[in-house]
């Protein structure tokens, strides 16, 4: 494969292709820096804008895994950002905005969380987004605002678990000095007492009341 990629003789496609999958055995072996170096020298070798695309996209994926966050995320928001109906896109707007999440990177995180759900229609990942945002508001301290986005996903998610998670997050946000008190009342008020939990979003704009007067008002 390193002979394949260095043959000047060969295209230039075939010796881009040949450095990307040099990369990826290096990131399986977990030598990233290596890895890194390979897809690089892989996207300066591309002919055309597509291959370049799918060494940038490896090359971003890798830096966010070396915790390089801020390139990692320049790479995959440049390939959302000029091809947004691609359906690579979707997935890599998670990413991004779940690397700012992990970074601690909170302000950017809640903008790209919120650029998912306002770009994508996928209810399955509009939910998994809004509760990202929602964590993401937690960790800046605006917590009726991440009590409103634990709500909606809440709403959208279909597994009860996950809306009965959700809810508790919502109690989190409301009360975040004496939550699981609060967390059981209204658990208790929105879901029932039946061990088969029921959604009913009509309970939400109950929530948000709490989390403006807290939950002794």
């Amino acid at each position: 494969m390193q002979g394949l990629a260095t043959q000047e003789s060969v295209r230039a496609d075939r010796r881009a292709e040949a450095w990307y999958a040099l990369g990826r055995i290096h990131e399986a072996a977990n030598d990233l820096t290596i890895a890194t170096n390979a897809v690089s020298r892989g996207i300066q070798c591309a002919p055309t804008p597509e291959i370049k695309n799918q060494g940038s996209i490896l090359l971003g994926q890798m830096d966010l895994k070396l915790k390089r966050v801020d390139e990692g995320v320049n790479l995959l928001k440049a390939f959302v950002t000029a091809n947004p109906s691609d359906p690579l896109a979707e997935t890599l707007q998670m990413q991004v905005a779940e690397a700012c999440l992990t970074a601690g990177i909170n302000a950017q995180a809640v903008d790209e969380y919120q650029h998912y759900v306002e770009t994508f229609t996928n209810p399955v990942g509009q939910a998994q987004a809004l509760s990202g945002k929602g964590s993401a508001l937690i960790n800046l301290g605006r917590y009726a605002e991440a009590a409103t986005a634990f709500g909606k996903a809440g709403d959208l998610y279909v597994n009860v678990a996950d809306k009965e998670r959700c809810l508790f997050k919502v109690g989190d946000a409301c009360s975040p000095t004496d939550s699981t008190r609060w967390r059981l009342r209204h658990t208790n008020a929105c879901f029932g007492n039946s061990r088969t939990l029921r959604w009913r979003s009509r309970q939400v704009p109950d929530r948000r009341v709490h989390c403006q007067n807290g939950p002794h008002g």
